[in-house]
């Protein structure tokens, strides 16, 4: 199965030309990010939405959002490191959200 994305509207490259870049890889993009999903979906976005992560967060793959590098890095390599180009990770511990720092 596809892996699905979800791109946020600030991000750069923009939306559309992500979402090009995914679909040709074979990955799905959703949309909007739904309260309630089947799936977890891969987040990508950037600090300047920080303010909408907690309630990206709720859909996300392992609880993180991920940087534009992870497609961009990804599609050249024809690999995706799900450990690498995190933005931001929910806390184990807490329920807040703490800067990755790698």
């Amino acid at each position: 199965s596809s892996l699905v994305f979800y791109v946020s509207p600030s991000t750069k490259p923009d939306r559309e030309t992500l979402t090009h870049l995914i679909e040709a890889s074979g990955g799905k993009v959703l949309l909007e990010n739904k309260s309630k999903l089947e799936h977890e979906v891969i987040v990508i976005s950037c600090l300047e939405e920080s303010k909408s992560f907690e309630g990206l967060l709720k859909n996300a793959y392992g609880k993180r959002i991920y940087q534009p590098e992870l497609v961009l890095t990804g599609i050249l390599q024809q690999s995706l490191n799900l450990d690498s180009f995190i933005l931001f990770q929910e806390n184990e511990h807490n329920s807040s959200i703490q800067p990755r720092s790698d």
